[in-house]
């Protein structure tokens, strides 16, 4: 089966009806490799999928790095009216288990990219602070938790 693979960070659309000697061109020309043209079987496919939707529609269109969602937010001290630098930032899914984590930058922000459409809760750790945890609804769209204030440790 004739098939294309696309690596992109954007999905692309292709017409119904594709001239397959200007695919050919395109492909033997591209210099990184974004567009294969081919045999599945003699692709490498590992990590390409289809756009949702498609499947079982006998596209044979395949995809590599389909952007994903963002979880992102900035903490900061509501006393000191200041950026908290260098908090722990974990991404806990609804099981409680940890997916990523990352520290808030100069600015107090953080983010996570390319997870997995899901409910998450973001647990926010600073020395000095309580923990906060922050539900993450990342199911329908990217989410950004906007500003997120941490309260002095007692």
């Amino acid at each position: 089966m004739i098939s294309t693979t696309v690596q992109a960070a954007t999905t692309a659309r292709f017409p119904a009806k594709t001239n397959t000697a200007t695919w050919i061109g395109c492909v033997d020309s591209c210099a990184t490799d974004g567009i294969l043209f081919g045999e599945e079987s003699e692709l490498d496919l590992a990590g390409a999928e289809q756009l949702p939707g498609m499947e079982g529609l006998g596209a044979h269109v395949w995809y590599k790095g389909l952007p994903r969602r963002f979880v992102a937010g900035c903490v900061y001290d509501p006393v000191k009216n200041d950026v908290v630098i260098g908090a722990q930032v974990t991404l806990l899914d609804a099981g409680g288990t940890p997916v990523a984590t990352c520290e808030t930058d100069w600015a107090g922000d953080w983010i996570f990219e390319q997870v997995e459409p899901a409910a998450y809760t973001a647990r926010i750790e600073a020395a000095g602070y309580e923990t906060a945890h922050v539900p993450a609804d990342a199911t329908e769209a990217d989410l950004n938790t906007g500003d997120l204030p941490l309260q002095a440790a007692r």
